[in-house]
């Protein structure tokens, strides 16, 4: 019952909760948690994650696309957690995703931005907010990110 009360509580002050497909590694898996986070949570906002490797926890890239796709047919608004790679990228903006999650570095690395270049390039052709998701370790790594000019 604890539980109960702190989701009221989140309610009655309207804070926003974006719920996510952590730990899926496939399309209908990823689908289907959505869905049932969608009547739990009232929201069709998603972080969408299709896990390809569970050491790397680096999403699965092949599968990503169509699992958004489905997502935003479906009505959902998705924010994909993906790689910087810029061609990925342009495919879940293609398929009407909101924002794309790259990785400044594989998650848990706090290696920080490995790839300023295809971060750069990922904030110069893309036309949805960019958020970086994971591989930051220290404050100056998120100033370093923040800081990509455009």
């Amino acid at each position: 019952e604890s539980g109960q009360a702190f989701w009221q509580l989140l309610k009655q002050l309207g804070v926003p909760v974006l719920p996510n497909t952590a730990g899926c590694h496939g399309v209908q898996e990823a689908i289907t948690t959505a869905q049932m986070a969608r009547e739990v949570f009232e929201t069709s906002w998603i972080k969408l994650e299709v896990i390809g490797d569970d050491y790397t926890l680096q999403p699965d890239t092949l599968n990503l696309v169509q699992a958004a796709e489905a997502l935003i047919k479906d009505g959902f608004k998705v924010l994909p957690y993906t790689t910087e790679d810029l061609v990925l990228c342009q495919r879940l903006v293609d398929v009407g995703c909101q924002a794309v999650m790259p990785w400044a570095a594989p998650i848990g690395t706090g290696k920080g931005p490995i790839n300023p270049y295809a971060m750069r390039t990922l904030r110069d052709r893309l036309d949805v907010p960019l958020i970086v998701d994971a591989g930051l370790g220290r404050p100056s790594h998120a100033c370093t990110v923040m800081s990509i000019p455009r």
